[in-house]
């Protein structure tokens, strides 16, 4: 009889109430590194008061902007805390990959890792999800802290808030999960995305303007050249810097752009590769009045912090600076046309 009893406590199905409607909690269980791809249910799944408390920040936030509801989704804060578990027990890393399926920005084969991830991992949400994420050195996120700090980023703000390349895209669900020192927003759109921001004028510089004062720094060359697509390469004379380009012929918007830098002894980047970044930054975005106060600021806190990364979105690219491998800081130039999943 006893045993009896014990079996059917195990199997009650817990109901929370909240302001919002109720929330169904399913009998969960500690799952390790292998279990989360396919158990029904882990410790976390459900949503915790603290969960429903940041959900509820990011839609009062989106409600002062004017912005269409969006529903808090079970479906995607189960695959939240999926993703959260699999960063902590498997990948040890803050990261966007997952350890069945490793995510590279400069690798567009591997971006539905994360857009897809929804369906992939058979969260019960049908369409596609992008993703935003938060760690603190501090034992426990503070909810009110993690929005503020998603608010002061570029990118993180226009998720939320729907703009840039987030304009046109209807966010109906919202998942949200918090595990210690790591939350996880994934936001979900029902209709597949195309090519964002590919229409419009692009950044209006050729690839001569450019590379346009940075031979003096690089060896540059153009690597290779045919009717669709041109690639450029340049290396410092001591190979601590590296300068890669590559697009169409038609558009240069379509280009990607990357110069990664060898830091110093002392952790810190040289005048050098300084200069490079800035230059690189000044020929592509002429326009960008504080470009330079962004880059000093931004290099400096990813040189303190390797963990760190930084995005800025100016007109229709995305700008990244994070540490790289091998001691170097890495500077990307993306374009929003490149259908891409967003990462912090």
């Amino acid at each position: 009889m006893q045993a009896t009893k014990y079996m059917y406590r195990n199997l009650i199905i817990i109901v929370l109430f909240i302001s919002a409607g109720s929330i169904i909690v399913n009998a969960q269980s500690t799952c390790d590194g292998k279990q989360i791809f396919t158990a029904a249910a882990c410790s976390g799944d459900a949503v915790s008061p603290d969960e429903k408390a940041l959900f509820d920040l990011v839609a009062n936030y989106r409600a002062s902007k004017n912005l269409p509801a969006a529903k808090i989704s079970l479906s995607l804060s189960k695959l939240a805390n999926r993703h959260l578990i699999d960063i902590k027990v498997n990948l040890k890393a803050f990261t966007h990959s997952w350890s069945n399926c490793p995510y590279d920005i400069k690798d567009e084969k591997t971006w539905p890792c994360i857009i897809d991830a929804p369906k992939r991992m058979n969260s019960g949400y049908n369409g596609q999800g992008y993703e935003t994420i938060y760690v603190t050195t501090e034992l426990k996120a503070n909810v009110n802290l993690v929005i503020e700090a998603w608010k002061k980023s570029t990118l993180h703000n226009s998720i939320m808030t729907n703009q840039g390349m987030f304009k046109d895209m209807a966010w109906d669900e919202i998942g949200v999960a918090i595990d210690g020192n790591y939350a996880a927003l994934w936001f979900g759109t029902p209709k597949k995305a195309g090519g964002m921001g590919s229409n419009g004028a692009g950044i209006g510089v050729t690839y001569e303007q450019v590379v346009s004062g940075l031979t003096g720094l690089l060896a540059i060359k153009q690597q290779s050249s045919t009717a669709e697509s041109i690639s450029w390469q340049g290396i410092s004379p001591d190979k601590k810097i590296r300068m890669d380009i590559s697009g169409t012929t038609k558009d240069i918007s379509e280009a990607k752009m990357s110069v990664t830098a060898r830091v110093e002894t002392d952790g810190t980047l040289s005048a050098q590769s300084i200069n490079v970044f800035s230059t690189l930054l000044r020929n592509t975005f002429p326009d960008w009045a504080g470009r330079d106060v962004w880059l000093q600021k931004v290099v400096k806190i990813v040189a303190s912090d390797h963990t760190a990364s930084r995005t800025s979105v100016i007109g229709k690219n995305f700008i990244e600076i994070s540490y790289g491998a091998g001691d170097t800081i890495q500077l990307l130039i993306i374009p929003q046309s490149a259908k891409r999943a967003i990462q912090f």
